[in-house]
């Protein structure tokens, strides 16, 4: 017991307790902030941590709304489990514009979750900006579209990430899932909601929009990402839906693969766009050859950036050629730099591998990049660690 009384009395006494309310109000606002991995490994949320540690604490907390707008939505929980905790949160974040995040974690869900879900977010006064799916499970893929519909107002970023946690079931019970570890996560997005939603996150997610559009979509930036185990994703995105959809689209990254679905355009308003992207991020070789061989046509006339990867100097060059509004090039593998160099000769920011440094500083009869070379034209060396001279 004295042990146990001098631990307590001790930790009463560290520094941060004798700080003033003014400076642990930022200290606990900065330890509030998510980065993301906190909420994709599932880890408990500091805001519930904080106010755990003293009475003091406590009521600092307590007064601070926006370090609560965080909801960490579990579909395994019991439904008097999850009621209360979602009453808590929405009580102590007093109307602010709310976050959720849900996940199912390789665990049974509750029967009652999405009723759940639907009976406290379907209130009128409740605003979502960004709503964040971390589903391990082939079988919920219909848990976003659904509960984006439940919300009154659509969020401004979606955001859908499969399998960021291991499969930790029994393998008897793994058969369920066939190849859960591989196949990508298919989700098909049809409802009112999704319609509105302005950024679109993906993470090892293959995305089905639908078939019969009826209007454009006001998303302005897609990304899908592998997952960080993956070398590369077999998710893929339909490019032809979305450029032609999305009339505000100004950025497109894609690590997976690209297909061109069925759509019945006839339902669509008929009005053209010119199409505003002026990002283009393909960092998978066949995602990008799949592009230029599905839509060969496609032209993007406000494109400045690309980042892409591939090893095909030939289909490289000509999508340069046809966008010569490309002022910042990174090319994440070596190609012939003297066929780039003459593609593109508008660039002024230039990013390449380090393995292919000689291609710059050779003086032959390759000098690669040449065409590049003038006071317009920062040349930057990507390095093997990811940094940049």
């Amino acid at each position: 017991m004295n042990r146990q009384h001098d631990g307590q009395q001790s930790a009463i006494s560290a520094p941060i307790y004798r700080l003033p309310t003014e400076i642990l109000i930022e200290i606990f606002r900065v330890a509030c902030v998510d980065d993301g991995t906190r909420v994709m490994h599932g880890h408990s949320v500091p805001n519930v941590s904080i106010s755990l540690t003293c009475s003091r604490f406590r009521q600092i907390m307590l007064n601070l709304c926006d370090v609560w707008t965080t909801i960490d939505y579990r579909l395994y929980w019991p439904l008097r489990v999850l009621t209360s905790y979602v009453m808590t949160m929405l009580k102590r974040a007093s109307g602010l514009v709310l976050n959720i995040v849900v996940r199912d974690r390789w665990r049974q869900m509750s029967a009652e979750s999405g009723s759940v879900f639907e009976l406290f977010f379907i209130n009128k006064a409740v605003k979502v900006d960004t709503i964040s799916f971390y589903l391990s499970q082939h079988s919920v893929n219909y848990i976003p579209s659904l509960f984006i519909d439940f919300l009154p107002t659509p969020p401004r970023r979606l955001e859908i990430y499969h399998g960021v946690e291991p499969d930790t079931r029994p393998p008897d019970l793994r058969l369920s899932e066939s190849n859960s570890g591989k196949s990508p996560f298919r989700c098909t997005m049809t409802g009112k909601n999704f319609e509105l939603v302005e950024e679109l996150h993906l993470v090892d997610t293959t995305l089905g929009l639908n078939s019969f559009p009826r209007k454009f979509s006001s998303l302005k930036s897609v990304t899908q990402r592998r997952r960080p185990n993956q070398a590369q994703t077999p998710a893929s995105l339909p490019v032809g839906v979305l450029v032609r959809t999305c009339p505000h689209l100004t950025s497109l990254v894609m690590e997976g693969s690209v297909y061109s679905d069925w759509v019945d355009w006839s339902r669509m308003p008929n009005k053209s766009f010119i199409y505003p992207l002026h990002t283009l991020e393909i960092t998978d070789h066949l995602g990008f050859t799949e592009l230029c061989r599905l839509f060969p046509t496609l032209r993007f006339p406000h494109l400045t950036k690309l980042v892409v990867a591939t090893n095909d100097s030939r289909i490289l060059c000509k999508f340069l050629v046809d966008h010569i509004t490309i002022t910042d090039l990174e090319l994440k593998l070596a190609v012939n730099g003297e066929a780039i160099g003459a593609a593109c000769p508008r660039v002024t920011r230039l990013s390449i591998p380090a393995g292919a440094v000689q291609l710059v500083l050779h003086r032959g009869p390759l000098a690669g990049f040449k065409a590049l070379e003038g006071p317009l034209c920062r040349l930057r060396v990507l390095l093997a660690l990811g940094g940049r001279v």
